[in-house]
C-alpha cells in the first residue's frame, strides 16, 4: 500500500529519536531526500531480507539523490551488525524501541495470521533457504514494517506493509515519490 502523503512533522515528531551520530531525524531529513526504512523485529527473517533488498537497491535509490536510513526496535549494537552483514554499515540507524516512530507514521502492529500464519510459511521458507534465519526476537513481533520517503521535512511517500513477508520495490517508491513530489 503506498498512499502519497505531502505532510510536514512536527518538531516533537523528529526529535523523539537519534540516529547512531547523534543528530535527530530532521536534520537528517533537512539535509537530503531520505528513504527510511522500518524494520521488523531482529529475529525475523523478514528482517533480514529487507536489508538484502535494500542493499540490492542501494545504488538505484541513491542515484536519484536520495539518502538511505534505518529504524529499528532493537539493540543499536545489534542493528549494527545486522547493518554490516548486508553492506550497510554506513546507513544511519535509528532506535525506536516503543514504536512512536511506527506509530505515528500509521505503520500497523499485525495479527498474528499476518505475521506466522499459513500464508507465511512459503515466504518464511524461502527466506530459510536464502540463508535468513530466524533468531531471538528484539523488538514487537507483530510490528509490520513499511518504507517511508522524505522530500526534506515533508513526507513524499509511506509504505505500508500488509504482512510480514511485504516487502516494498524500494527503487520504485522513492522514483515515483520524488516525481509525485516535484510536481507539487
Amino acid at each position: 500500500m503506498n498512499a502519497s502523503v505531502n505532510r510536514r512533522w512536527s518538531d516533537a515528531e523528529h526529535g523523539l529519536l537519534a540516529h547512531d551520530t547523534g543528530r535527530q531525524l530532521l536534520e537528517l531529513c533537512d539535509q537530503d531526500n531520505v528513504l527510511v526504512v522500518f524494520l521488523r523485529h531482529a529475529g525475523c527473517p523478514f528482517t533480514q531480507a529487507t536489508l538484502a533488498e535494500l542493499k540490492r537497491s542501494q545504488t538505484a535509490v541513491e542515484r536519484t539523490g536520495c539518502r538511505l536510513a534505518v529504524v529499528h526496535m532493537f539493540d543499536d549494537a545489534h542493528a549494527g551488525r545486522m547493518c554490516a552483514a548486508h553492506g550497510l554499515q554506513h546507513v544511519p540507524r535509528i532506535r525506536d524501541p516503543d514504536c512512536h516512530l511506527y506509530r505515528s507514521l500509521g505503520l500497523p502492529r499485525a495479527s498474528l495470521w499476518q505475521v506466522a500464519g499459513p500464508p507465511a510459511w512459503w515466504p518464511g521458507f524461502k527466506c530459510v533457504t536464502c540463508g535468513h534465519w530466524p533468531g531471538g526476537v528484539g523488538g514487537s513481533v507483530r510490528q509490520l514494517s513499511g518504507a517511508v520517503v522524505f522530500c526534506g521535512q515533508h513526507v513524499a511517500a509511506v509504505y505500508r506493509s500488509l504482512n510480514s513477508w511485504d516487502i516494498p520495490d524500494f527503487a520504485k517508491l522513492v522514483t515515483d515519490a520524488i516525481d509525485d513530489h516535484s510536481t507539487t
